[in-house]
């Protein structure tokens, strides 16, 4: 099988931000609501210790400058995302495909 792309890998990142833009109700913005319900975000969400929780999802936002009802434009989308993968010490790719 192919090796999963990396969390930082440009193309993944432009992809999951047009994907979250797309669920969210401001044209070409992305809201917290829709970055958790992202399928890298949301394979890894849960209630175990080693789960992300929303709480983690919410800092990674905050990190990026958002306040939780903000919306995030790409340059704070990617921000709150890498922030993200910083909590699996850059593998969120990799954890979320060993699901």
């Amino acid at each position: 099988a192919p090796a999963a792309r990396g969390a930082r890998d440009e193309a993944l990142v432009d992809a999951l931000f047009v994907v979250a833009a797309a669920m969210s109700r401001t044209p070409g913005l992305v809201s917290l609501d829709a970055f958790k319900a992202l399928p890298p975000v949301a394979s890894l969400r849960g209630g175990l210790p080693d789960d992300l929780s929303d709480d983690e999802i919410a800092d990674a936002w905050a990190e990026a400058g958002l306040a939780p009802s903000a919306p995030a434009d790409k340059t704070a989308f990617t921000r709150a995302w890498l922030a993200l993968d910083q909590l699996y010490d850059d593998d969120l790719m990799v954890e979320r495909s060993e699901e």
